[in-house]
């Protein structure tokens, strides 16, 4: 039996962005989709409210006014499925303004092709339909694992990305978050299609990362493992400040019975929030002089930050 089309809903003022993303999802042979227009607030309103639609991609400018609201407006109520907003010029605000709102992503027009625009519309919908299942789930029993290497370059990303595989594979639902203030390895090593990342969800206030904000920069891997990766513009490699690091660990334990914490090796404040907060550690290092040594100088480290957090040298 054949899949059921993937039915997507396109706001947008522009007949010819319509046409465009139309041809590029239509060209690909799986999955199929069906793609709809609706070129106004009007039209798109009754069909928001009939729920037959998986996806929604919405034109950042609609009618001189902002998709967005149309989002907090009819969106919220009454959808079945995630949004995406599509824009001709990013911003950092306007990114900001998206996830408040409740997008799923953010994709700027003509800088995607039809791979990408199709990967992240799965995407989308698998963290859509996971955030829903998983709503009203309680916090309690969620153990969270940090991981950190004794220095750079041991491979501590593979280590916490080969747990969280494996424990997924045994029922556990697991959230993996790599917690670099830069560049990380994650999104390679999993194969994950450009989405939101760290970087998006730390532009945030604190008192605005929940477990809502947080489900928005997820990716939902094949593995059933929910991850978040290091920040991919160069703008957002800064400083994690601890009270997000607290904030971000909170919100992730609503909705998950498992979750992995990727540490880069640093001693930072943000480190130490996390590793306070964990009720493992797993000290990466391999058999060589110098990583045991510095393995030595990072237990020291944790007994100056009056780590309590049972800790276990994982060598590769």
């Amino acid at each position: 039996m054949a899949e059921k089309p993937i039915r997507v809903l396109m706001i947008d003022d522009d007949e010819s962005d319509f046409v465009l993303v139309n041809e590029l999802l239509t060209s690909l042979e799986q999955p199929r989709y069906e793609v709809k227009w609706a070129r106004n607030f009007a039209h798109a309103v009754p069909e928001i409210r009939g729920g037959r639609h998986d996806i929604y991609l919405v034109d950042y400018r609609l009618e001189g006014r902002s998709g967005l609201d149309l989002l907090r407006q009819y969106l919220d109520n009454g959808r079945k499925g995630p949004v995406i907003i599509f824009t001709g010029h990013g911003s950092r605000e306007t990114d900001i303004e998206a996830i408040e709102s409740g997008a799923s992503a953010f994709l700027l027009k003509g800088k995607v092709n039809a791979e990408e625009l199709d990967r992240v519309i799965r995407y989308s919908i698998s963290g859509y339909q996971s955030k829903e299942s998983q709503e009203g789930n309680e916090s309690a029993g969620c153990s969270t694992v940090s991981f950190i290497g004794a220095k750079g370059g041991v491979g501590t990303t593979s280590v916490a990305v080969n747990i969280a595989v494996s424990a997924a594979a045994r029922g556990r639902k697991v959230s993996l978050i790599d917690l670099r203030p830069g560049p990380g390895a994650m999104a390679d090593q999993l194969e994950l299609p450009a989405h939101w990342d760290l970087g998006a969800l730390l532009r945030l206030d604190p008192k605005h990362i929940d477990a809502r904000a947080l489900s928005r920069v997820m990716t939902r891997h094949s593995s059933g493992v929910r991850v978040v990766t290091a920040p991919a513009n160069v703008a957002d490699y800064k400083e994690i400040n601890p009270a997000c690091v607290d904030a971000i660990i909170k919100a992730a334990r609503e909705n998950a019975d498992l979750l992995i914490l990727d540490l880069p090796c640093e001693a930072s404040e943000a480190n130490r929030k996390a590793l306070q907060e964990s009720d493992f550690v797993g000290l990466v290092l391999e058999r060589e002089a110098n990583s045991i040594l510095a393995a030595v100088m990072t237990r020291r480290l944790f007994d100056s930050w009056k780590i309590t957090t049972p800790v276990g040298a994982i060598v590769v």
